[in-house]
């Protein structure tokens, strides 16, 4: 939260985007989520199933999903 808080504010529209680890999910990545969206971030926390989904296929369809979000008018975010 401390770095958050350094950061410049997010701007609307801006969009962070959040995967998790091999053998988690995105439940793992909740608490960061929280903090992001307490500070104005919009985030997508989205998942997969490493354990049924290659890298290469969930990169492809995580891709595709995200494309859409773009499409909707958001702007990814680095942070």
């Amino acid at each position: 939260a401390e770095l958050l808080a350094a950061a410049p504010r997010p701007e609307p529209g801006e969009l962070v985007v959040l995967i998790h680890g091999l053998a988690r999910g995105p439940r793992s990545m909740a608490r960061l989520e929280r903090a992001l969206l307490a500070n104005g971030y919009e985030v997508w926390n989205e998942g997969y199933d490493s354990r049924t989904e290659g890298a290469a296929e969930a990169a492809v369809r995580l891709g595709a999903r995200l494309v859409e979000r773009l499409r909707m008018g958001v702007r990814p975010r680095r942070v």
